[in-house]
């Protein structure tokens, strides 16, 4: 007779067990709740590349009166902070368009069942909206059962169990994954980590120029999900490297028999780059920019530290702390 226990292997049973009820309370949870128009606020930034090409075919947005109406109609959001306008006269998206590339499959199969469905192909509808939602738990899926793939080549399978459920309970990703809102950047990063980890160990295990694509497109989906995390690429530089004799040797050993698998890397990283340069090229006029200095009040100020506030900040924090101190004396 068939039954899930013998369904599921003895090799490595604990950790699929618990990779399978993970993923079953991931699926469950998402219908016990009431869910608004996930295409808001930040998610509206990055999601605005997939209608303003495929919908408007005006990705500079030159007529913002089509984002002015989709704004007005589906209430994405009170003012379009996430983007602003050039020297051009164009309105940039200041956002990196990692994101919306992922989403795109899905916003395809929307755009093709909203009329129907009865809804209009506008792009932000009631079907787009739930594609949205399917997509961010498709890739929220997809992220844990590499994650199990990782933990298993460096440990056993109890700890890749205990690993697994720590990374849902003691941490904050469920509360970024389930309960701040649907596709947010952050676990859709951990997912792409999470592959990105498990071809760096796949392909030290044995290099091949499949692997080599895989990691070249993986790496410039990160990036462009998230630019900042452009650093995890020292991850396989450094993989296996326990000094700097590991580290010649290493070197030697890539540029001797594997420069064809890092040309290959290179391409697919470029090529799954370039859209993103190719944007700032016609909406900024350059093929590289910092996109967030167009917006007053963000960004780093290094030379601009806030001395003055963190003194009073100290001050006040000394008081409260006298304060205290005097009320226990009594």
């Amino acid at each position: 007779m068939f039954s899930i226990k013998s369904a599921i292997p003895s090799k490595n049973k604990l950790s699929l067990s618990v990779l399978l009820i993970i993923l079953l309370w991931f699926s469950i949870v998402p219908m016990t709740k009431k869910w608004g128009n996930p295409l808001t606020w930040d998610v509206f930034g990055y999601y605005l590349y997939v209608p303003a090409t495929f919908i408007w075919n005006d990705v500079a947005l030159k007529d913002f009166g089509k984002v002015e109406e989709a704004n007005l109609k589906y209430e994405n959001t009170d003012s379009y902070y996430q983007g602003s306008k050039t020297e051009e006269g164009n309105w940039m998206i200041k956002y990196s368009m990692g994101l919306a590339m992922l989403e795109t499959p899905f916003f395809f199969v929307a755009h093709k069942l909203a009329p129907s469905l009865g809804y209009p192909a506008d792009g932000f509808s009631r079907p787009y909206q739930l594609a949205m939602f399917f997509a961010h738990f498709f890739y929220l899926l997809i992220g844990f059962i590499f994650l199990r793939k990782v933990l298993l080549k460096l440990f056993s399978d109890k700890i890749t169990a205990i690993l697994l459920l720590l990374v849902v309970i003691g941490t904050n990703y469920y509360t970024m994954a389930m309960l701040v809102g649907v596709t947010p950047i952050h676990s859709l990063e951990f997912s792409l980590v999470s592959i990105f980890l498990f071809l760096t160990i796949s392909f030290h295990e044995n290099a091949t120029k499949r692997k080599a694509v895989f990691l070249g497109i993986v790496y410039g989906l990160i990036i462009l999900v998230r630019p900042s995390d452009i650093l995890v690429g020292i991850i396989p530089l450094f993989w296996g490297v326990s000094s700097f004799k590991t580290l010649k040797e290493k070197i030697t050993m890539i540029f001797k028999n594997q420069k064809l698998e890092i040309v290959l890397f290179g391409i697919l990283l470029f090529v799954v780059l370039f859209p993103q340069l190719y944007y700032w090229k016609i909406v900024a006029g350059k093929w590289l920019l910092f996109s967030y200095n167009n917006n007053p009040g963000e960004g780093f100020e290094f030379l601009s530290p806030y001395l003055s506030e963190l003194a009073v900040i100290l001050r006040l924090l000394c008081l409260h702390i006298i304060h205290i101190y005097d009320l226990v004396s009594i």
